[in-house]
């Protein structure tokens, strides 16, 4: 009988040692995964969100004056009297931003005689004889195929924004057909000034445009100012 009982406690310690090893082994193996041993990550810094972008807004106010400039200097730096330009000028603007004004090559611009200085001028190609008989080309500036546009000078104005142009200027007096014109990039006349002949009154043109490229065309005629508003 005592070999009995001593039999089945020597059992039931080995079975108590199995179960308590069993025990310490998860145990183990729950500190692992989720103990007090593994430091949790620290959340990152949010980034500050940045300052939103203002929308641009393009303000066109750009201003030539060619009234008392001498060819040559300030805004008319660039063109030579008399001389057909071989490349296109920028000209520079007398104030303002938001377009561009460009002397197209083959263009051929002088002075004002005298000391009038009255803006920038042009000979006339005396091609027509009626403003409504007028075509404009600018691959034609100065040609002699009236088909092609015979004007002697042409300006290309770039707005960056819609814009109301306002064109000035006068014809010296002659008897023969002046004109200042204003065209579409492909080259459409839009507007064109009333019959010049013999008038040295101030002739303007007045129109609102989107932005875009157009053309500016004289012949015979004294440019004084270019204006966008």
């Amino acid at each position: 009988m005592m070999k009995k009982l001593s039999k089945l406690a020597t059992l039931l310690f080995a079975a108590t040692f199995l179960f308590g090893s069993a025990f310490a082994f998860v145990s183990c193996s729950d500190d692992d995964e989720g103990g007090t041993g593994a430091t949790p990550e620290t959340p990152g810094t949010p980034e500050t969100p940045g300052t939103p972008e203002t929308p641009e807004v393009t303000t066109v106010d750009a201003v030539w004056t060619f009234q008392g400039v001498a060819l040559g200097e300030g805004t008319m730096a660039g063109l030579t009297s008399g001389s057909k330009i071989k490349s296109d000028v920028e000209l520079a603007a007398t104030s303002g931003t938001g377009a561009t004004l460009t002397a197209l090559s083959e263009s051929t611009f002088k002075e004002d005689s005298g000391s009038n200085n009255r803006g920038l001028k042009t000979d006339a190609s005396k091609k027509f004889s009626a403003i409504a008989d007028v075509t404009f080309g600018v691959n034609g500036i100065g040609s002699s195929d009236a088909s092609k546009g015979a004007i002697k000078g042409a300006l290309k104005l770039v707005l960056s924004a819609d814009a109301t142009v306002v064109l000035k200027g006068l014809v010296s007096g002659s008897a023969d057909t002046r004109y200042l014109l204003l065209a579409s990039a492909d080259e459409q006349i839009l507007k064109i000034v009333p019959e010049t002949k013999g008038d040295t009154a101030e002739q303007t043109i007045e129109q609102e445009l989107a932005a875009g490229t157009y053309c500016i065309g004289l012949d015979g005629f004294i440019l004084a100012s270019v204006e966008c508003k």
